[in-house]
């Protein structure tokens, strides 16, 4: 009995030394110092598993693929059908691209996971002038956390059917869309991340992409940006405890999406559109505070929603409400009660709502009745005292 418990516990210390030796780390150092000095290099000789740490330096390397035809890229680091822990020496320590984005001729990708699923994590690393697309994952799980990304085309692309948690974040000055979730991702939070001078924050589409929430973000578009965020083609998730600012055409907008939620967030334009909704499976839309001096909400296409308890400031705008100069659907009455306008003279409000009321050719209106008594619980805290706690 006993010469069986030794061979059994031989066994076992056997099994475990090989389940704890299987994952490895591998050390990436511009000096020399380490595995090796170039990224790709530690990717090929990686397992399954394994992390990868980058010391400091801006690593450029990066490699050509030619795809057939005129399709050429140009890999940082390509993965294929691994899962990889990226591990920087914190941002702006670590970088990963050119000093340059001319530098490619080629469309350009910084970490890309083509094949899998896979599992790829990312931390404490700076993305930088990559002219196309900083992460790229077509299968599995992201984790994204303590990143910079700037310059170049947008941040992070993901199908990520597996999930994808990006968080404490910075993006800025790029030319599209900062994060994007593409169908079939589900499951894609969006937490505690920064975004300032970007053609649009964070976008969703696609009617198997789901659960995607963007929350406690500042979302700055700089009078340059599109719009803050966006959810399309049936895609469902959340909007809340944002601050969002200063987009050309829309703060958040909702295009054929499926059920959104969007709460708790404050919402500031100057050219913008507060709200744009252009059809949705159902919208809940409350405790929000929206001023803008275009117009807090532009409805293209009514649907089901629910859209109470927020404050509206209309600055110097002709407009709250703004419906489509023509819809020919209907009629359809918009349920706009509960809300506070910051005024009580009915005269006004119809003034600053366009519907079907000012245009037979509109066969929507918007039923702000009743009024909430006084301005909702989004202003127990001051417009200003709010901006500079999202900033």
């Amino acid at each position: 009995m006993k010469q069986f418990q030794r061979i059994f516990l031989s066994l076992l210390l056997v099994v475990s030394f090989t389940s704890v030796s299987e994952a490895r780390t591998w050390q990436v150092a511009k000096d020399g110092s380490g595995d090796f000095s170039v990224i790709q290099d530690a990717v090929d000789a990686a397992e399954s598993g394994d992390e990868i740490h980058i010391g400091p330096g801006r690593f450029d390397d990066y490699t050509t693929i030619h795809e057939g035809g005129s399709l050429y890229w140009d890999f940082y680091v390509g993965v294929t059908g691994k899962s990889l822990s990226f591990i920087g020496s914190g941002a702006g320590q670590t970088i990963i691209g050119p000093e340059d984005s001319s530098v490619n001729e080629n469309d350009a990708l910084g970490i890309s996971c083509t094949e899998g699923p896979s599992t790829i994590l990312v931390s404490g690393i700076s993305f930088e002038n990559i002219n196309y697309t900083c992460i790229w994952l077509m299968y599995g799980h992201l984790e994204v956390d303590s990143c910079s990304f700037s310059g170049g085309y947008s941040g992070i692309k993901a199908m990520a059917s597996e999930g994808a948690v990006v968080t404490n974040c910075l993006f800025e000055n790029f030319e599209y869309v900062s994060i994007s979730g593409i169908s079939p991702t589900t499951g894609f939070l969006v937490d505690d991340c920064s975004f300032e001078t970007v053609y649009a924050g964070a976008a969703f589409y696609g009617g198997n992409t789901s659960d995607c929430e963007v929350k406690s973000c500042t979302v700055l578009g700089e009078g340059i940006g599109r719009s803050g965020v966006l959810f399309y083609d049936g895609a469902t998730g959340s909007i809340s405890d944002c601050y969002i600012s200063d987009f050309v055409v829309y703060g958040v907008a909702f295009g054929h999406s499926g059920e959104v939620a969007c709460f708790d967030n404050v919402i500031e334009q100057d050219e913008g559109w507060g709200v744009a909704l252009d059809g949705a499976e159902y919208l809940d839309f409350h405790d929000n505070i929206i001023t803008s001096n275009a117009g807090c909400i532009f409805l293209n296409r009514a649907r089901p929603m629910s859209f109470h308890n927020n404050h509206f400031f209309r600055g110097e705008g002709a407009w709250f409400v703004k419906t489509n100069d023509y819809y020919p659907y209907g009629p359809y009455v918009v349920d706009m009660s509960a809300n506070w306008w910051g005024t009580t003279d009915l005269n006004e409000l119809d003034e600053w709502i366009y519907d079907g009321n000012d245009n037979d050719l509109v066969w929507m209106t918007v039923n702000y009745l009743p009024l909430a008594d006084g301005p909702v619980s989004t202003e127990s805290t001051s417009f200003g005292g709010l901006k500079a706690m999202f900033r």
